[in-house]
């Protein structure tokens, strides 16, 4: 069976100035036996991944449906990358569970292209 991949290198943000505490465009993801998150910065700055959970037993639509954030925590990992300068990392997520994700740029104000490749057999 072939391995189907997707996904876009600057979908949650291309190129763009972002402040402390900034938050990216929010996406939503399905099942993937692979989750990688491209992230390129121009500075130092720590960049974590956050999911969304459904509040009040209602569906995952992001977060005008009254989405909950909070910190994704894999295999007992927080998903997050630090930078000590510029530079270019990965953030590989094994069999991630279908929802929304989004970045949240938490220490300072720097540009960042980021984006995301899901794979699947």
């Amino acid at each position: 069976m072939a391995r189907r991949r997707y996904g876009n290198r600057t979908a949650f943000w291309n190129n763009a100035v972002v402040g402390a505490n900034g938050k990216s465009a929010e996406l939503e993801v399905g099942y993937a036996e692979n989750l990688a998150i491209y992230i390129t910065v121009s500075q130092a700055t720590t960049v974590t991944v956050e999911a969304g959970f459904a509040v009040d037993d209602q569906p995952d639509q992001g977060s005008d449906s009254g989405e909950a954030w909070g910190t994704l925590v894999s295999e007992g990992v927080v998903q997050e990358r630090v930078f000590s300068a510029a530079g270019t990392a990965v953030i590989l997520i094994a069999d991630f569970v279908p929802g929304w994700v989004r970045l949240s740029n938490l220490t300072a104000a720097t540009t960042i292209t980021a984006g995301y490749e899901a794979s699947q057999e």
